[in-house]
């Protein structure tokens, strides 16, 4: 075979030939299957958050907090987020 029959028949086969094979060996995966464990570290950082995962179950009133104190707690949190006369912008850095 000349070179030239390699170029106009032999080249463009080994091109297709060497093509497919990449394609193949890419589309054969054989890494780690992510989606066994997927979502298990949004689980478990959500669990270490969770003081006692039981407490909405239980139906026993809270015995720290009485309820008037626990209604002042509640609006002043509130009303920290309201707009006020002396409320001015928090100077992160203050050069002077």
């Amino acid at each position: 075979m000349s070179v030239r029959e390699f170029l106009v028949c032999g080249a463009p086969r080994l091109f297709v030939a060497a093509a497919l094979v990449s394609t193949v060996g890419c589309a054969v995966f054989s890494g780690p299957d992510f989606r066994e464990n997927f979502g298990e570290s949004a689980a478990a950082a959500r669990d270490a958050q969770v003081l006692d995962p039981a407490a909405g179950r239980r139906m026993d009133p809270v015995a720290e907090l009485d309820g008037e104190t626990a209604v002042n707690v509640v609006n002043s949190y509130r009303e920290s987020f309201l707009p006020g006369e002396d409320s001015e912008p928090a100077t992160i850095i203050s050069i002077d």
